[in-house]
């Protein structure tokens, strides 16, 4: 499948935000793509305080589990939040690569530039972070998922890093 009435002259920058997840930029117009995001910052606490609670009564425990040790009988539990939270993020991802690429085609636009950060400050990387520095997202992923599905559809996709394209942007 192809999209149709695009102009390849007509780009859309699709960037993080730091007050909701995603904005889009076409025609000197910057618009939300995503909602504004605020089950990822209650999804990401919530899966921060279970492990910090299950570290906690690790202390206070007692019975069958503690008696291999502190990493074995936590590992099980630790593992299952961190798989949790890479399929939450994958499923966002593809909502929103989604979500990207259909705003673009909308507005016309025939070539998508993602501009991937490169800090730590964006809205998906800071929402509700109990612990600084724990969990990002994955802007990688969700890079590839655009270039993907723009792809497919016949687009021009382009992935950037920040740093680059402030580099590019300077006069």
């Amino acid at each position: 499948m192809v999209a149709e009435n695009v102009d390849t002259n007509v780009v859309a920058v699709v960037y993080p935000s730091q007050l909701r997840p995603l904005k889009i930029r076409v025609g000197g117009r910057s618009r939300w793509i995503s909602d504004k995001g605020y089950h990822v910052a209650m999804k990401r606490g919530m899966l921060q305080k279970q492990r910090l609670s299950r570290q906690r009564n690790y202390r206070t425990g007692i019975g069958r589990g503690k008696g291999g040790g502190r990493q074995r009988a936590l590992a099980s539990w630790e593992g299952k939040l961190e798989r949790h939270w890479r399929m939450f993020c994958k499923t966002h991802n593809h909502h929103w690569a989604n979500s990207a690429v259909t705003s673009a085609i909308e507005h016309g636009a025939g070539t998508i530039v993602f501009i991937q950060p490169s800090r730590g400050d964006r809205f998906l990387d800071v929402a509700g972070n109990i612990q600084p520095n724990k969990s990002g997202w994955p802007w990688y992923e969700l890079g590839t998922l655009i270039s993907q599905k723009g792809s497919r559809l016949g687009l021009k996709v382009k992935v950037v890093d920040e740093l680059r394209a402030r580099r590019c942007a300077r006069p």
